[in-house]
């Protein structure tokens, strides 16, 4: 009987059992092997295998090392690091600048033109995200004390004329739903009662 020459005492008909000749191939017996980094999307990760973020293969990005060297801490999933001078492989410390993902992904597309075509593939894909029950406000409404703050920060402003003909355009061919129609009937009837109208036809 033939044994597997990895050392895993399995019996073969070769002399390694498929994909047991890979088993001590690994790190500086690979043949392959590079040093321990590689290039991947422009940026030069570091073999790090015991690093908590790193990815599948024990790799992450030189930058975050750096970075974290500098700070004493491990990064956190929301922060990110960004290159000054744009260079990706310019790793030095006076050349990264620790960023929120949000303000990174902001300035990267600053003063930036979206086409057509994709504000309408961005608008699909929204339609299909937050729509009906899948919207994060679905069901929900406003405080009476965040409706003073809506309502006192529109005080005093005037519509544009495009922007009246926008909302005019966009309510055409919409109906009101029968509670709508009782909420705003009832609106008015209390408008008439606490003598909100008086001011308008004494000025007519």
């Amino acid at each position: 009987m033939k044994l597997c020459e990895c050392g895993c005492g399995q019996s073969v008909n070769n002399r390694f059992k498929p994909g047991h000749n890979l088993k001590n191939q690994t790190g500086k017996n690979n043949p392959m092997w590079k040093g321990g980094y590689k290039i991947s999307g422009g940026r030069k990760h570091i073999l790090t295998p015991n690093h908590p973020n790193a990815d599948i293969h024990g790799y992450v990005r030189q930058s975050r090392l750096v970075m974290e060297k500098h700070l004493e801490r491990y990064l956190k999933d929301n922060e990110v690091v960004h290159h000054i001078n744009g260079n990706k492989r310019d790793d030095r410390i006076e050349n990264l600048k620790l960023m929120d993902r949000g303000d990174h992904t902001i300035l990267h597309h600053k003063n930036k033109t979206v086409s057509k075509k994709t504000r309408e593939k961005i608008s699909k894909a929204r339609k299909g995200i937050y729509c009906g029950e899948k919207h994060p406000f679905y069901n929900k409404k406003h405080s009476d004390k965040t409706k003073q703050k809506i309502s006192e920060s529109l005080t005093g402003r005037k519509l544009s004329n495009s922007t009246k003909k926008k909302m005019s355009n966009t309510r055409k061919g919409m109906k009101r739903s029968e509670a709508t129609k009782k909420k705003m009937s009832e609106t008015r009837k209390k408008a008439w009662r606490e003598g909100k109208y008086d001011k308008v036809f004494a000025h007519n």
